[in-house]
């Protein structure tokens, strides 16, 4: 090989080299925003309870934007699935996210889950010890968390009590049983 032929090789993988590059960076891939999330609803007999019309919503944030929400009824086995949720992001805007959450002030990056239900009284979502920890109640809203640090918030106004719960959905186990009396 002359030289002349070297150096059109050269620029030729230089070339291809840069077309990898720009499309490893700024061609969007699926990730999955968080596992498949089960919940399901039991009285203190194990009785499942069907009927329980349950919502979910997530939203990603920073270089992953994307959002979603969905909504079931728990069926005779007392239980509702969502699937997992996909967001679709390039390398680039995954990297710009993280560097804003990390270089710019009130910037975020992030993923944000949660579910919520509700029940007319005297039904109601229970939260009983060990499973659940209570958090300082607030005016009409106590709060619980469980070993796996999700927060559940529980609200009652006159005689409706609804539970929302936010956490990691993708890192922790995603089956959530829900007592009802």
């Amino acid at each position: 090989m002359n030289h002349s032929s070297m150096e059109i090789l050269k620029k030729f993988i230089i070339c291809a080299l840069a077309v990898v590059a720009v499309v490893i960076a700024f061609v969007p891939f699926e990730s999955r925003f968080s596992n498949q999330v089960v919940v399901r609803f039991m009285t203190m007999q194990s009785d499942p309870v069907s009927g329980v019309n349950v919502s979910e919503s997530w939203e990603s944030f920073g270089g992953q934007p994307g959002r979603g929400h969905e909504t079931d009824v728990s069926d005779e086995h007392g239980v509702v699935r969502f699937p997992s949720p996909t967001i679709h992001a390039s390398a680039a805007s995954r990297a710009a996210g993280w560097l804003m959450a990390h270089i710019a002030v009130h910037a975020g990056n992030g993923n944000y889950f949660r579910i919520s239900f509700g029940f007319v009284l005297p039904r109601k979502a229970i939260f009983n010890a060990p499973t659940f920890k209570p958090v300082e109640p607030v005016s009409t809203t106590h709060r619980y968390t469980d070993s796996s640090g999700r927060d559940y918030e529980v609200h009652l106004d006159g005689n409706q009590q609804r539970v929302l719960i936010a956490g990691d959905f993708l890192h922790l186990a995603n089956e959530i049983t829900i007592n009802v009396e």
